[in-house]
């Protein structure tokens, strides 16, 4: 069972998230990443069982609201939606919202690191909460909250732009028209091992001319769809 000042700061989140846990201990364990267990306590479960529960009921939810949502739709429009709106960037972007990395117990070594705030451990931890919800209140409960968090996002009543994989648009576009694969090239690395920038340039030929543009990100990954946004927009214009 969490400690009482563990069960205040969970309380706080329930208020945030309006809603309210029959076992607290059941968040608590959502929000605790594996490190936790590892270095401060062989007692403490983690949260991958629960996000790998969370991870399916959210693509339920998901998947009966656009069903609903998109009659006139097919599975594959369906199934391009559901991926999008289940993605990591979705869910980190909510649990950023939330501030949900502030509610989690990390190792000592992650907290140095900031794990808290990699996407992939924010994802993991809403995913995990929608997993410990379902089984705390049930389907009904926990859909009108998973549905309240990404209500604006289904409905495309935001801006999703930084949902969109540039990457595979780019590639898409370059086919059609015949344009030759984009070449990526890492130009630059800079800083300590575990909080790196990475530089990535990405030329294309269009008429016999080169366009080119050259972005940062945290990871590779973030920085190449960033310059693959560049270059779709220079693209754009061009055409």
């Amino acid at each position: 069972m969490p400690d009482n000042k563990r069960i205040k700061l969970l309380n706080k989140l329930e208020k945030v998230l309006g809603i309210k846990f029959s076992e607290i201990k059941l968040l608590s364990q959502a929000l605790t990443h594996k490190s936790f267990k590892a270095n401060e306590s062989s007692v403490i479960f983690d949260n991958e069982r629960l996000e790998f529960l969370g991870d399916a009921v959210l693509k339920l939810l998901v998947a009966d609201y656009l069903f609903k949502r998109y009659p006139e739709q097919q599975e594959g429009e369906l199934s391009k939606k559901q991926a999008m709106f289940v993605s990591d960037k979705m869910l980190a972007k909510k649990a950023g919202d939330l501030d949900l990395g502030s509610y989690m117990q990390l190792g000592i070594n992650e907290e140095r690191q900031d794990v808290s705030g990699l996407d992939s451990t924010l994802a993991n931890a809403m995913e995990a909460l929608f997993g410990a919800y379902y089984l705390d209140q049930g389907i009904e409960k926990c859909k009108k909250v998973v549905l309240g968090l990404l209500q604006k996002s289904l409905d495309q009543e935001e801006d999703l732009d930084y949902l969109k994989d540039y990457k595979t648009i780019l590639q898409e576009i370059n086919q059609e028209q015949g344009l030759g694969t984009p070449e990526y090239r890492v130009i630059e690395e800079s800083g300590p091992s575990h909080n790196k920038t990475f530089t990535i340039e990405v030329t294309i030929l269009l008429n016999g001319k080169q366009l080119t543009a050259i972005a940062t990100g945290k990871t590779k990954k973030k920085a190449e769809q960033t310059v693959a946004r560049e270059i779709y927009n220079k693209l754009q214009a061009e055409t």
